[in-house]
């Protein structure tokens, strides 16, 4: 009798513990809560997974509460790219052969308070591009960060540094076909949500926005916002033919 006490007692406990172990974020939520925080503002240059896990849950709680706009998603990320001017390009001529165009990875770029802040960063490997245009080639570094970055932070971060003048690009030129925006709140987050239409590697001609607000506490989503062309799109008589407003 006393063995089979035993033997439940211990099979409860590894129940409790397999209960209690935590769920992996899937890659998609991961990438979207990560492309919404780049911009924001943390306690040093890295996104820690307890922000990621944070922006996930809000995400989950606005998709419950507005299904209709479940796969409205992040259409790009942001990432740096550094550009090298003064002695620090004149450097980076004298290592490369002078009709050399392209991009190599390398280790270290040779050049002291670049590689100093790419130690403190934590970045081992570095692209370095060479774009030749109108006889002058321009040269650019684009660092590869271990973990997701705040980018206003890293960007102050370079911009201490003389000969480097950085950027951030995102990975998506040209069009809009809307996507989510993230803002802090009392208590929580906004979360906007669009979705564009008609035309749109030229601008969209047509667009519907709604706005959330978070709370955090409570797990409470109110719609404060609601506007645009009209959603879903009417159609005519004929299902076959779609009524798109003109402007």
């Amino acid at each position: 009798m006393q063995r089979l006490l035993l033997t439940s007692l211990f099979l409860l406990a590894s129940c409790h513990r397999v209960s209690g172990r935590k769920e992996p974020v899937p890659a998609r939520e991961r990438y979207e809560a990560t492309v919404l925080l780049q911009t924001d503002s943390g306690k040093g240059p890295f996104i820690a997974d307890a922000a990621i896990d944070t922006i996930v849950r809000v995400l989950r709680l606005a998709r419950r509460a507005f299904p209709e706009g479940a796969d409205i998603t992040v259409r790009s990320h942001t990432g740096i790219t550094v550009e090298l001017y003064g002695t620090a390009a004149q450097f980076m001529e004298s290592r490369f052969p002078v009709d050399w165009q392209g991009d190599t990875v390398l280790q270290f770029t040779a050049i002291p308070e670049l590689d100093s802040l790419h130690a403190r960063l934590g970045v081992r490997q570095v692209s370095v591009r060479a774009v030749a245009f109108m006889r002058r080639r321009t040269w650019l570094v684009d660092p590869r960060f271990p973990s997701p970055i705040y980018i206003n932070e890293v960007s102050r971060m370079y911009e201490q540094i003389p000969g480097v003048r950085q950027w951030t690009f995102g990975t998506l030129m040209m069009g809009d076909w809307g996507g989510l925006t993230l803002a802090r709140v009392v208590n929580g987050y906004r979360l906007g949500l669009s979705r564009r239409w008609g035309d749109c590697l030229s601008g969209c001609i047509h667009q519907h926005s709604w706005v959330f607000e978070i709370d955090l506490r409570t797990d409470r989503v109110v719609k404060v916002r609601d506007d645009g062309d009209p959603w879903p799109i009417p159609k005519s008589p004929d299902a076959s033919i779609v009524n798109v407003p003109l402007p």
